[in-house]
């Protein structure tokens, strides 16, 4: 019997107990996000198939590390 994948959440790294609910990540882009940048990075490349998973993770640590960034700025005072 093969053993299922359950990402965990921060509740279970906390509790070690899974909600089902992943954890609020105020840093995570939504997958709507990530897919339209992806999609620009595969225009950027001319359109040529073959490296999905690729723009897509380029899009996601690009999105990410743009919102930590934002997220880490000092405010203006």
């Amino acid at each position: 019997m093969a053993r299922q994948f359950k990402p965990k959440t921060e509740a279970t790294a906390i509790r070690g107990k899974s909600t089902g609910i992943p954890a609020f990540n105020p840093t995570a882009p939504t997958e709507d996000q990530i897919r339209q940048r992806a999609y620009e990075l595969y225009l950027a490349r001319g359109a040529a198939a073959g490296n999905e998973v690729g723009d897509w993770l380029q899009a996601e640590q690009e999105l990410r590390a743009q919102r930590s960034h934002l997220r880490l700025a000092p405010t203006g005072s």
